[in-house]
């Protein structure tokens, strides 16, 4: 298991240096790698397939583009479309350490995003975490009128101290289990995109009013 600490340090890359103010005009026109248009790549629609993948891959390189950024969509009714093969699952890694390798060839980086991911009530990761740690379930204060604020149950618990290193666990650790020793190489960023694991504001905990008295 990695710390907090060791994942962090592993995705604070060395981009390319600042250049000198007389080699602006030269880094615009020619940027080195590490610089320029990140595509967000929808792994979504049609089953994934290895040889296409690859292709696109190959495509964006010759275009110039040195990384790219998994995606998944959500539908109408804000349901993660999990693809196919479905998002996580045994096959779904295997092509991710495919896709991986073919990157690392073709000098390029991946990353992704969690868009949808975190969303409570989607059976993801939220649940992940709520399955073994139900303790960890957040809670958001709800304004119902003539009923006045109530509390409700939402997500999970931003406060709670031990949330960090679950998330980790659930959601980062298997990428270094599948991809060892790309993380911070190859597999260089994770995006985060409306981060939710604590569901809507104004999130509420009961360390909330403790710590709110302390300070």
């Amino acid at each position: 298991m990695i710390s907090r600490r060791e994942f962090i340090s592993a995705l604070a890359l060395p981009y390319p240096a600042a250049p000198a103010q007389d080699d602006l005009p030269a880094q615009f026109a020619n940027p080195p790698a590490g610089f320029g248009p990140v595509p967000f790549w929808w792994w979504t629609g049609e089953p994934l397939n290895k040889e296409r993948l690859f292709w696109q891959l190959r495509q964006l390189k010759e275009k110039g583009v040195t990384a790219v950024n998994v995606n998944y969509h959500h539908d109408p009714s804000g349901n993660t479309d999990l693809g196919d093969p479905p998002l996580f699952s045994g096959k779904w890694w295997e092509l991710w350490r495919d896709v991986v390798a073919e990157s690392k060839r073709l000098g390029m980086s991946i990353g992704f995003d969690d868009y949808t991911l975190t969303w409570p009530g989607r059976g993801l990761i939220p649940e992940m975490i709520l399955k073994e740690n139900p303790e960890m379930a957040g809670m958001r204060l709800v304004d119902e009128g003539g009923a006045g604020i109530v509390i409700r149950k939402e997500g999970i618990d931003p406060t709670h101290p031990d949330i960090g290193r679950k998330v980790i666990e659930k959601y980062f650790e298997p990428f270094e289990r599948n991809t060892p020793g790309e993380i911070g190489k190859t597999v260089n960023f994770f995006f985060q995109d409306e981060l939710m694991f604590g569901g809507s504001m104004p999130v509420w905990s009961s360390r909330l009013a403790e710590e709110f008295k302390k300070r």
